[in-house]
């Protein structure tokens, strides 16, 4: 369990209070303060007076006020931040810096290091510290216009300051010697200089990578639990902001394992916390939130009006209509996110037939607007009060942040109300903001605002402070200590001459002072627990890496490592693989069969997926596991073919035949062109409104032109024939059930025989009439629905580079360009016997339910199922 020293209990338990460096380690003394009061036999206490600094300073100002004394009102944190966004942007004003804003934290950091230790700049020795003055001076005198306070300046707060009860400080560091006589002076006392108890055993452990280094401290921590439940750890990662999401991997898989075979085995109950939080804006439920309010002001993107559709932090009940909707977008390249092109939107979707998405996205339009009732708002820009009561209301509109959320959800949420809150007190902002300008501020203030929801009592710490942990743990992990990284680098401020920061002592500012640091905090931990892992990595990525010197130094005290630690490299699989039961192989090919009742699905497309692979015909018509299309700018290229069926289908029915073709006049053969495609582009456009801009409209109707004049070039090359059916509706009976086929052309020659013509509009595909497995079914199945007097069918590739031809005729000359049976006429009847079967084949194995992973060569490079399917693990042949 965690412990106090005897000084920090006796000063707690006495009614004094306690001051800490962070909220993390005030957290941790009230835990080891209960451990305490619970293992001396109490039942009942008062809370300990545990502070971070902050807190500190902020309750001593209350009390001050509460004595009466004038105390300027406390600038908030929005207000802060803004503030200093004006006084660095004035400071930059003659400058040429590309983004001042970046300079804010720096600017800041730099003036509360000045007065730490009592420093004056008089003259600005460089254009840095020009900013620095300037800043400062322009926060300074806009706090003394405003009468406001900023709180987290010790100085500021000095004057008003009485400690009602006796003060320790415990984990500082650093303390600049301006603070620390000021604290002197109010009888603030400082903790003993060095620990009382002993040191713990010490080990040095080197791994070949962080993965592995991860793995290890986490096993360390799986095999410490296992022999204490009640221990507490801690683990120090010298770069946990780029690695938390390994070291998160990492401990969930160890400290997690049997909630995998079992979730409901620790039901609820969190063994890890990690020290100083993430920016809200990271968090998905304030992403959605941020997301919804982006769509309102029309700032948001395709992918966030996409998030927002699939996000669980909206009504559940509406969740399958949202997802409907998202894919309808896909599917028609919509990229439009602003409200009256997604109004537009409505009928077409309610058309798909799709009513319940259409509900969903006429609801989304209504709740989104920033300008919808109860809330007149003016076309005039708004100040922050009126834009937080707004962006409340969008938010309340449409259900954000939905129901059942956990505990840390909720207190994520309550934070960033809390931080709305901050932004509608922003009375000091005098101009009044846009939408996009204040949904601008809020996005960068929960940017800026690190949150981490509260945790109960975990066994497990991480964090990445290295200041002294004040309390003992049952053991510590110290993790990344290679000499880039530990002793830190020496560090001085950019913004304050370097001479003035040794002068002073300012350890980060000369070499020795980061040293002095790591021994110092070395010192802390191994007092700090019985027993103190360090480790390093001999390299990261493709870089070696050295150990820290400290850790050479180390090493001769360290005792040998453990069996168990040496053990530390068991992966998750390898203790899944020792935990799971025998299994049989088995292999599965088939699926349910299809019921004898229900019609079939997909057409031409069945026979394409089977024949391609009876795998992906199964999972993507039984089992819909469709690829998602991905929305990208200009023309959707399945888009593009239906234009092109659609104009070539218009032009067929003004014309019938090869002779009205032939005779009909340039210009009237062009303007009928142009009437064909732009009724075309006016029923696409009517489908999907937005989908495509003006500009786009008319390049891709002179492109379509374009193609068309070269395919009826084509066309007047062919011997006299004469149209007989467009987009042909056919039932071809086959295997017992029926195919429903859409012909898009057939033509009739003048011997009676039929010509049957599939358009395409992508890349020209191969296709061998005696194949096994044909790779373009739909031509044999186009030929058996025309009936026994198809002489051809073809597939009509139409593109820039003028039309391609693939298929097969009966005899030489019927098409040019379509390869005709080296046999002649006397092998047709033959060759459509033989496709008769094949088709049949076909047909029967999507109704018998074959899924066998079988696919044709070149097959694998075109499909989204290969995680699904397993092909690599199966061992089936890949092509």
């Amino acid at each position: 369990m965690l412990e106090l020293t005897p000084e920090i209990l006796a000063h707690l338990t006495a009614g004094g209070t306690l001051l800490v460096p962070t909220p993390q380690r005030a957290a941790a003394l009230r835990l080891a303060y209960s451990a305490a009061q619970l293992g001396a036999g109490r039942r009942v206490w008062d809370s300990p007076d545990v502070l971070s600094w902050n807190a500190w300073l902020e309750r001593g100002l209350d009390e001050a006020r509460a004595r009466g004394v004038p105390v300027p009102r406390r600038l908030s944190r929005a207000e802060e931040w803004w503030l200093w966004r004006q006084a660095v942007r004035a400071a930059c004003s003659d400058l040429a810096v590309l983004w001042p804003d970046a300079l804010i934290d720096s600017v800041r950091r730099a003036v509360l290091l000045l007065e730490d230790y009592g420093l004056e700049l008089h003259d600005a020795a460089s254009a840095e510290t020009a900013v620095l003055l300037r800043a400062g001076e322009h926060f300074e005198r806009r706090c003394h216009e405003l009468h406001a306070l900023w709180s987290r300046s010790w100085r500021a707060c000095a004057d008003y300051l009485q400690p009602a009860s006796v003060t320790l400080m415990a984990g500082f560091a650093q303390l600049g010697s301006a603070r620390r006589a000021w604290l002197d002076r109010i009888n603030v006392l400082s903790e003993p200089t060095e620990p009382e108890a002993a040191p713990g055993a010490l080990q040095v452990l080197d791994f070949d990578n962080p993965e592995l280094e991860a793995q290890a401290a986490a096993q360390w921590c799986a095999g410490r639990l296992a022999q204490d439940p009640g221990a507490r750890l801690l683990l120090i990662v010298m770069r946990l902001p780029e690695q938390r999401h390994r070291w998160l991997r990492a401990l969930g898989q160890s400290l997690d394992q049997h909630r995998i075979l079992d979730p409901g085995s620790a039901q609820g109950h969190s063994v890890l916390a990690i020290e100083g939080g993430v920016p809200l804006i990271d968090y998905p439920l304030i992403a959605t939130a941020l997301r919804l309010l982006s769509l309102a002001a029309g700032e948001a993107d395709f992918d966030a009006l996409s998030a927002v559709l699939r996000t669980p932090f909206l009504d559940p009940a509406a969740r399958a209509a949202r997802l409907r909707l998202d894919l309808w977008l896909r599917e028609h390249n919509i990229e439009a996110t602003q409200l009256p092109l997604l109004q537009a939107l409505i009928e077409p979707v309610n058309q798909a037939p799709d009513e319940a998405a259409a509900v969903v996205l006429r609801a989304l339009i209504q709740a989104l607007s920033l300008h919808a009732p109860p809330i007149v708002a003016p076309a005039a820009p708004a100040p922050p009060a009126r834009w937080a009561q707004r962006f409340a209301l969008v938010l309340a509109r449409c259900g954000w942040p939905g129901p059942d959320l956990s505990s840390a959800e909720q207190q994520v949420r309550a934070r960033f109300e809390e931080l709305l809150g901050e932004f509608a007190a922003m009375a000091i902002a005098p101009q009044l903001l846009q939408a996009s300008q204040a949904l601008q501020w809020l996005h960068q203030l929960a940017a800026r605002t690190a949150f981490e929801p509260a945790s109960d009592d975990v066994p497990v710490t991480v964090t990445s402070y290295l200041d002294d942990p004040i309390v003992r743990y049952d053991g510590i992990w110290i993790a990344g200590l290679t000499a880039e990284v530990w002793p830190q680098a020496p560090r001085p401020d950019p913004l304050i001459p370097w001479a003035l920061q040794q002068a002073a002592g300012m350890a980060m500012a000369s070499p020795g002072g980061p040293l002095r640091l790591a021994e110092q905090a070395l010192r802390r931990w191994r007092h700090a627990t019985p027993e103190l892992a360090m480790s390093w990595a001999r390299s990261d990525g493709d870089l070696p890496c050295d150990p820290s010197p400290l850790l050479r130094e180390a090493a001769d005290e360290a005792v040998p490592a453990s069996a168990e630690a040496a053990a530390a490299h068991v992966p998750l699989e390898s203790w899944l693989a020792a935990s799971a039961p025998a299994l049989e192989p088995w292999r599965d090919d088939s699926g349910p069969a299809w019921p004898a009742a229900q019609a079939l699905l997909g057409g031409t497309r069945l026979l394409e997926l089977q024949a391609l692979c009876p795998f992906r015909s199964f999972a993507q018509l039984r089992l819909q596991a469709q690829p998602v299309p991905e929305p990208a700018p200009g023309i959707d290229p399945r888009l593009r073919g239906q234009i092109l069926h659609h104009a070539l289908e218009l032009f067929w029915r003004a014309t019938a035949d090869s002779r009205t073709l032939c005779e009909r006049a340039e210009q009237a053969e062009l303007r009928l062109l142009r009437e064909c495609v732009e009724s075309a582009l006016a029923q696409a456009e009517q489908r999907a409104p937005g989908s495509l801009e003006p500009s786009g409209l008319r390049r891709e109707a002179e492109r379509a032109v374009r193609v068309l004049q070269q395919l009826l070039a084509w066309e007047r090359t062919r011997e006299p024939f004469q149209t007989l059916a467009l987009e042909w509706r056919r039932a071809y009976a086959v295997a017992g059930a029926t195919l429903r086929l859409r012909l898009d052309r057939v033509d009739q020659l003048s011997d009676g025989r039929l010509i049957v013509i599939d358009y395409k509009s992508g890349s020209p595909e191969s296709f061998e009439p005696h194949a096994e497995r044909p790779r373009l079914p739909q031509l044999p199945a186009y030929a058996m629905a025309a009936g026994e007097q198809t002489a051809a069918v073809l597939a009509l590739y139409l593109g820039r580079e003028g039309p391609r031809l693939r298929g097969v005729a009966d005899r030489a000359g019927r098409l040019i360009g379509l390869r005709a049976l080296p046999e002649g006429e006397a092998a047709w009847p033959a060759l459509l016997q033989r496709w008769r079967e094949q088709l049949r084949e076909l047909v029967q194995e999507f109704l018998s339910g074959h899924a066998a992973v079988r696919p044709q060569p070149g097959a694998c490079e075109i499909c989204h199922l290969q995680a699904f399917c397993r092909i690599q693990p199966s061992g089936a042949s890949r092509p």
